[in-house]
């Protein structure tokens, strides 16, 4: 390939690894020489779209090459420009040789890509690949493992589930009336004070986060027709009539003191 615009050496920040003059591409676009300087000044130093030592590097022709035209024979100021910013400087020149050196830049990109690819796909690429494969294997292998870990929490849920309701059904639950008939209490335990020993009650289960059904229908009050564990009632009424027969405190206390 024919080089129409002559590269320069650079110092641009990686990844550019060619750079051509502006001055070069400046004749080949074909415009006016004087105008040189103010077009280099306008499109190259103060442009916001472009970078020095990224895009554009300044440097100074040196006295064996020709100064420009009204310079009173001052070394030139060059720059050397990334092939991507001299595609953008072609196209602003919105002329046929604008685009043929447009057409130029992007023929030189392509056979560099060519040039580099290779070495690149040997060693890169094939790490690279690898990598994600095993990326691939690795995230699949999670998915299955998480999949597995969810059918086991819904099925320790659903055995729980069915645990809690088997106790339930199995759970023998009592009204007040219930266990007195049960445990033949009539004397010691009255009617009468039936509201009072349910407020007790209550109260056990709430603070010890037992469960218990309340009551509905009947001729007792509410409270009255609410029905514990039977467990909570053997350890609850006895201590609860002596309390009450001693006068002491008949407030809720630890199962040390009740003991």
């Amino acid at each position: 390939m024919s080089e129409l615009i002559p590269f320069v050496p650079h110092t641009l920040d990686a990844p550019v690894e060619r750079a051509v003059s502006a001055l070069a591409l400046y004749e080949f676009l074909g415009l006016h020489m004087a105008n040189y300087r103010r077009w280099a000044v306008k499109n190259i130093e103060k442009n916001p779209y472009a970078m020095e030592h990224s895009d554009w590097e300044g440097f100074h022709l040196n006295d064996e090459n020709r100064s420009a035209p009204g310079s009173g024979g001052r070394p030139t100021q060059d720059y050397a420009v990334s092939l991507d910013f001299a595609k953008r400087l072609s196209m602003m020149a919105r002329s046929a040789k604008g685009e043929e050196a447009r057409r130029y830049f992007l023929e030189c990109e392509r056979i560099a890509h060519e040039m580099v690819m290779p070495h690149i796909y040997d060693h890169r690429t094939e790490i690279a690949i690898k990598t994600l494969l095993r990326l691939d294997a690795a995230e699949h292998r999670l998915s299955l493992m998480e999949e597995e870990s969810h059918k086991q929490a819904l099925a320790l849920e659903r055995a729980q589930a069915l645990a809690d309701a088997a106790y339930k059904e199995s759970q023998d639950w009592l009204t007040i009336a219930m266990y007195v008939r049960q445990e033949r209490l009539e004397h010691q335990l009255p009617r009468k004070l039936y509201a009072q020993l349910a407020v007790y009650l209550t109260a056990v289960c709430h603070q010890r986060g037992i469960e218990f059904h309340k009551g509905r229908g009947g001729a007792f009050p509410r409270n009255v027709r609410n029905k514990y564990p039977a467990h909570v009632l053997r350890d609850c009424v006895r201590p609860w009539l002596l309390r009450r027969e001693s006068h002491t405190d008949l407030r809720i206390v630890p199962d040390s003191e009740e003991n």
